[in-house]
């Protein structure tokens, strides 16, 4: 589980401060607010290839979803993993979403499952990334800054309530070489701004 290790590395190096600034109230993880406080524009988290069957059961899980609507969206029994999160596969494209609950049974983590190999999801990816690349990325860049760098749009992987709020989602997007190596970038969906980014070497 290659991509849930990055995901929650990357919640780890972003702990030190909480998205957004604050503890907001009426936020999903499919938007972001308009404006930031200063009344400039927020910039979007883009939903690259959203549309194509690979998110089928990600999109229809929510944060802060019960784990009783989940089940009624996705219709298919989970594969509890060893690290207590639910694996969901969808048997029509061999795409899932893993997902983590909170002691209340409600959806904290979503990241995107991949079959081995990926598909066609990891063409999605327009960029061609290197380690290099890492060090020019910095907290509170918009994606359209960090798109400039990488050279190409990324894909959404994960979302997850940052930890100790209600509902301040970091999103994970990943731009990713055929080979599996990848820059991760971690945004906050209050805001669109940039919170770290880390690269991952392809599986051994």
């Amino acid at each position: 589980m290659l991509v849930l290790i990055v995901l929650l590395s990357l919640l780890i190096l972003v702990s030190g401060c909480v998205p957004g600034g604050s503890d907001k109230s009426g936020d999903s993880d499919t938007k972001t607010t308009t404006e930031n406080e200063d009344g400039s524009e927020v910039s979007p988290i883009p939903k690259i290839g959203q549309d194509q069957p690979y998110y089928n059961f990600y999109n229809k899980v929510a944060i802060n979803q019960t784990k009783a609507e989940v089940a009624s969206a996705l219709g298919v029994e989970p594969v509890m993993d060893t690290d207590s999160s639910y694996t969901y596969n969808d048997p029509a494209t061999g795409f899932g979403v893993n997902v983590i609950y909170s002691a209340g049974d409600l959806v904290t983590t979503k990241i995107l499952m991949a079959p081995v190999g990926g598909g066609e999801w990891i063409k999605l990816s327009t960029a061609t990334v290197t380690e290099s690349q890492v060090s020019s990325i910095v907290e509170g860049m918009t994606y359209e800054q960090v798109k400039s760098i990488l050279g190409g749009d990324g894909l959404e992987l994960g979302a997850m309530i940052y930890p100790g709020s209600k509902d301040a989602v970091i999103y994970t997007l990943m731009w990713m070489n055929p080979d599996f190596s990848s820059i991760s970038v971690a945004f906050d969906g209050n805001t669109g701004k940039v919170l770290m980014a880390e690269f991952g070497n392809p599986p051994a």
